[in-house]
């Protein structure tokens, strides 16, 4: 039986240049484009962003890392709501929602979601109903026209307090990191859904990197800007990460007929030496971040290049 060999890729704003650095090695290495090696694919906000540029725009990895870095994307993603950082711990996002929207719009066109090249599952949250959505591209017709590649990955990419929720059907949309940040077990369950059985289903999970801890004064003091500045929203979103490793390498060792995780299950997360905000687009950190993703794919080279033989063999 064909296999699934799944791509899936965390949410983590401008650290999203790890995966897309570390995948860019991978591509240079082998000789062979992910789009030629994956058959499904999962992302959560900057994942979002990425894996929709393999399936959906159909571009290399090395296309993905420039995107970016690029400062016509920074420049759009990243565009200031206020004049003062300072109003936006009272009133609003950090950075203007409208001028988000258009820059998906203008890099992803007219795509169709439901037109990805490979079945494609994008995470989100709907505040107004307080729920998980996962949005897929091979998802059935609700009677509804199709939605455009940039619309779900608008709503998967608006992070609370950098961005302001995305209206759609007269439903909210925030960052699909609230709730699903490593969507690993959720391209797990799309693959069974889709009827591959587990031992034929092959997951390499790549993050934006573990932010070391740092707090700033008594926690028992915070209040809610404090939380904010504190990073609540990233410690969010970097938390469930591991919780989601913890139980997929659990389902594999109890579930797999081969009883070895490490067969089907790759996880590749590179510690960070300091804390690198979602949103520190200066120059600097870009390179920094680069280098990172190199690091982590040199460190992780042999495991991940036998992982990709095996799930290829």
């Amino acid at each position: 039986m064909k296999k699934a060999i799944i791509l899936s890729i965390d949410g983590g704003g401008i650290r999203g240049i790890i995966p897309a650095r570390f995948l860019s090695c991978l591509e240079n290495e082998i000789n062979k484009k992910v789009i030629d090696i994956f058959n499904v694919y999962a992302g959560t906000s900057t994942g979002s962003i990425i894996v929709s540029s393999f399936t959906i725009l159909e571009k290399t990895a090395q296309q993905i890392n420039h995107d970016l870095m690029s400062e016509n994307l920074i420049n759009g993603l990243f565009k200031k709501e206020h004049l003062f950082d300072w109003i936006s711990d009272i009133y609003g996002s950090k950075y203007c929602g409208d001028s988000k929207t258009k820059t998906l719009t203008r890099f992803f066109g007219n795509k169709i979601f439901n037109e990805a090249k490979y079945p494609t599952l994008i995470t989100s949250y709907n505040l107004t109903r307080s729920s998980s959505v996962v949005f897929k591209s091979t998802g059935s017709s609700d009677g509804r026209p199709p939605l455009f590649a940039h619309q779900v990955v608008d709503c998967s990419t608006a992070a609370p307090t950098y961005f302001p929720p995305i209206e759609m059907n007269n439903n909210y949309y925030i960052d699909g990191g609230v709730s699903s940040n490593n969507p690993a077990l959720c391209a797990l369950s799309y693959s069974l859904s889709l009827g591959y059985p587990i031992d034929n289903i092959f997951i390499l999970s790549i993050g934006t990197g573990k932010s070391p801890i740092e707090m700033h004064g008594n926690p028992d003091k915070w209040g809610a800007v404090q939380w904010v500045k504190n990073g609540l929203i990233d410690d969010l979103f970097d938390g469930e990460t591991e919780i989601v490793d913890y139980n997929l390498k659990s389902i594999f060792n109890r579930f797999s007929s081969l009883n070895k995780s490490e067969s089907n299950y790759l996880r590749i997360n590179i510690d960070l030496e300091k804390n690198i905000e979602l949103d520190n687009t200066i120059n600097s950190n870009l390179t920094l971040l680069n280098k990172l993703g190199e690091r982590a794919f040199n460190m992780h080279k042999k495991k991940t290049i036998n992982f990709i033989e095996n799930s290829l063999a």
